[in-house]
């Protein structure tokens, strides 16, 4: 697949990428229309610091077997005294009341609730799945989280989102707060996960994990160029994210990247920086 910016180019690798895609769906039994990843990032109470209000969401998520499951959410254990595992550290607060931090579903947006999936728990971790069941169009379902991290970090967040479920558009959202913009561009980096996708630390032959990435980052300042036609909830799940924040919408600048049928497994990293691999 060729990397450019020739439109005769670029419809030729969205092709390929459709023809694979319509491969995936069959050999693995689910796709989705759309896989969305949001993160509001906003000064934290200590001035040097920046929070985060992250949104997740699955769309028309569907089963082509009935056999076909899907890990949807996963929360690391820690580990304390000796091994022993005592409990679940929260790093995150779910934004709907009626959910659970482990799992913070939205329930006014999702077809769902988590009485319907499977909760797995190991000494490691949990893990909420979709659970087999009905297939096709009717039995499609929407799947949307969100959670405000307790974790403060000391410059705007890069993000990563793993690409490893067949899907028609993948669209990656960040709203930095006007306060945490920077003269350095927001760049996004498609990783090939199958040559171990450069995710810890860069290494000299880190480029050589590059995926090609023909679509470029939109900085989108005005809140009504933000709504996505293809995520029909969309302004009623931002509006719920920006509750969880104390910051008006107008302050924010929207940095977005929209992938039509993304190459499987790869990891999409976004982050402020004018050294692609810093």
């Amino acid at each position: 697949m060729q990397s450019g910016t020739n439109p005769a180019r670029s419809m030729s690798q969205i092709t390929l990428r459709k023809q694979a895609f319509m491969a995936n769906e069959a050999i693995w039994g689910i796709r989705a229309s759309v896989r969305w990843r949001c993160w509001i990032q906003f000064p934290a109470k200590d001035k040097a610091r920046v929070a985060v209000v992250s949104g997740d969401a699955f769309i028309g998520l569907t089963r082509l077997r009935s056999n076909a499951s899907w890990p949807l959410i996963q929360r690391s254990l820690f580990e304390y005294d000796n091994n022993d595992v005592k409990h679940l550290t929260s790093v995150s607060t779910a934004i709907d009341k009626n959910s659970t931090d482990e799992f913070p579903l939205l329930s006014a947006f999702s077809t769902l609730t988590p009485s319907h999936l499977i909760r797995l728990q190991t000494p490691q971790k949990i893990t909420w799945s979709l659970p087999m069941g009905s297939v096709g169009k009717e039995a499609a379902t929407d799947l949307f989280f969100a959670e405000l991290s307790h974790n403060g970090f000391a410059e705007p967040v890069a993000t990563l989102t793993r690409l490893d479920l067949p899907v028609e558009e993948a669209v990656i959202d960040i709203f930095l707060h006007n306060s945490l913009l920077k003269e350095t561009p927001m760049n996004a980096f498609l990783f090939n996960c199958m040559t171990g996708g450069g995710m810890g630390v860069p290494e000299p032959n880190r480029e050589s994990d590059l995926m090609p990435l023909i679509e470029s980052v939109e900085a989108l300042p005005q809140a009504h160029h933000w709504p996505v036609k293809s995520i029909p909830m969309y302004s009623g799940v931002i509006e719920t994210l920006f509750k969880a924040q104390p910051f008006e919408q107008s302050e924010f600048t929207l940095h977005r990247i929209s992938i039509k049928y993304p190459a499987i497994p790869t990891a999409l990293v976004m982050k402020l920086s004018d050294k692609p691999y810093a």
